[in-house]
């Protein structure tokens, strides 16, 4: 017969190793762990092909802006969230651990160099005619973005309002604030 002090013990270590837990406390907040997310739950928000916005290089740069639509501040890990401008390239600019808070928004430069100073620059440029944004996590399609912007004097292609389904395209830039629903 076995010793079921052993049992027990192999019960409960088996038990806490299948647990999964999707929140913690950190500080005086409460933080999703988001392995895994739901599609929806992070969204592409604004995408600016036209940019006349600097960023902190003093470059005038093209950008995308990602929005947390859910009510929980989202740290995502290094590398399972992905930007491109090639839907059959998911990886090619690939995020660092980030943080986005609650209904809040994280913007990527699109400017080619590749860096991650202050702020995030993606390995590639957005074309100015037109073309298709995705955003993939852990390699699975969340979310992607058709925008043709040939004989439009607008600058950017986004949301309604944060997260909403409805695009249109816009001359405001509002790079991590909210969009604007007068458009």
């Amino acid at each position: 017969m076995k010793n079921p002090v052993f049992l027990l013990f192999a019960v409960v270590l088996f038990a806490g190793c299948q647990k999964k837990s999707t929140e913690k406390r950190l500080g005086d907040r409460e933080e999703l762990t988001i392995t895994p997310i739901d599609s929806g739950v992070i969204v592409i928000n604004e995408v600016a092909y036209r940019a006349e916005i600097e960023n902190e290089y003093g470059k005038e740069s093209d950008w995308i802006e990602l929005y947390n639509n859910s009510s929980k501040t989202l740290v995502i890990g290094e590398g399972d969230l992905t930007v491109s401008d090639n839907p059959s390239q998911e990886s090619k600019f690939s995020l660092p651990q980030i943080e986005i808070p609650a209904k809040g928004y994280c913007v990527i430069w699109c400017d080619g160099e590749d860096a991650i100073d202050d702020q995030l620059h993606a390995n590639f440029k957005l074309s100015s005619k037109g073309e298709s944004v995705s955003l993939f996590y852990k390699g699975e399609l969340f979310d992607q973005v058709f925008y043709d912007s040939v004989g439009s004097d607008y600058n950017v292609y986004t949301r309604i309002s944060d997260g909403a389904p409805e695009w249109t395209y816009s001359k405001d830039l509002t790079p991590g604030q909210p969009n604007s629903s007068e458009k």
